[in-house]
């Protein structure tokens, strides 16, 4: 940078340029260097990219497909599920569970424990609206339940 400041110097085309400060220089210049800078990049880099030989182990690619497949099939998303009731008693849930399923036939039900309290869920839903539809017909048989925003696996989501 000081070489071309220098060359700015001897010429007199930049009139702006401060003598004692050779880094302040005209847009002008700036830009084209910069300009110049970029494209060489670009071009060394394109070219050093198809020199690029990968080789990887047996034991990586098969670490990277089962990392794959794990993720298709575990992948969670943000979505919505009607808490019907949390209770202390297991027993208590495990009943309501069962009612509920056999009210409800095809609902799925998940459960859950957070130090003391056991959580009864149901549905899957991805937005807060189908969730707040489906607590209104649950209302007068659970009327403490709420809806919750939980992690949903892909694959309730589609059934």
């Amino acid at each position: 940078m000081v070489d071309i400041a220098v060359l700015a110097l001897q010429n007199e085309n930049f009139p702006d340029l401060i003598p004692y400060r050779p880094y302040l220089c005209n847009m002008q210049l700036i830009k084209t260097l910069l300009s110049i800078c970029l494209v060489l990049c670009l071009t060394s880099s394109r070219s050093a990219a198809q020199n690029i030989t990968v080789y990887e182990t047996p034991n990586v690619r098969a670490m990277l497909e089962r990392f794959v497949q794990v993720n298709q099939t575990h992948m969670k998303l943000k979505g919505y599920r009607v808490q019907l009731i949390f209770t202390n008693d297991r027993r208590v849930m495990e009943s309501e569970k069962r009612k509920f399923e056999h009210k409800y036939e095809g609902q799925k039900t998940v459960w859950s424990f957070n130090d003391p309290y056991f959580q009864l869920r149901t549905g899957a839903f991805a937005n807060r609206v189908e969730a707040d539809q489906f607590l209104s017909t649950l209302k007068h048989e659970y009327p403490s339940a709420f809806v919750i925003e939980d992690e949903i696996q892909v694959v309730e989501l589609v059934q």
